[in-house]
């Protein structure tokens, strides 16, 4: 029985595929699995587990923002503003959400979008020094 349940540890993928077998009605597991393969590269698989873990649980804000970030890797920055904007209106404390959808609004020219949600970002943690950088670019980019 060890020698067959070390098969489903031998890799994140293989042990949250597991997971989700033995709980298809939970969101974690889905979301973890969806890390898993965001993690390395499968992103588009990725999406569609954060998809399943969103159906599950329609509040869990982590599986939108997962499902922001592998859009961010396929560069499909619309279907990203989307997520990291639901992220937001679940916890509107969700600082990387605020900075990845600045960084995204920064990529269409966005640029008074961006600022906005580096701002905002500024708001949440004061102390974190990535949305002063990224909003001094954008704020640059107007000019």
């Amino acid at each position: 029985m060890t020698f067959n349940r070390n098969k489903v540890w031998k890799d994140e993928v293989s042990l949250w595929s597991d997971a989700v077998l033995k709980s298809p009605n939970k969101a974690r597991p889905f979301v973890n699995l969806g890390n898993a393969l965001k993690s390395i590269g499968q992103f588009d698989v990725a999406i569609e587990d954060y998809t399943k873990a969103i159906y599950i649980n329609p509040k869990f804000s982590d599986a939108y923002y997962n499902r922001a970030v592998a859009y961010d890797k396929l560069s499909q920055w619309d279907k990203a503003i989307t997520d990291y904007s639901k992220t937001i209106e679940i916890n509107s404390k969700y600082i990387e959400a605020y900075n990845n959808r600045g960084a995204d609004y920064g990529k269409l020219e966005k640029w008074n979008e961006a600022i906005k949600d580096y701002n905002a970002a500024i708001i949440i943690d004061s102390n974190n020094a990535m949305p002063y950088y990224n909003c001094g670019i954008a704020q640059g980019s107007l000019e």
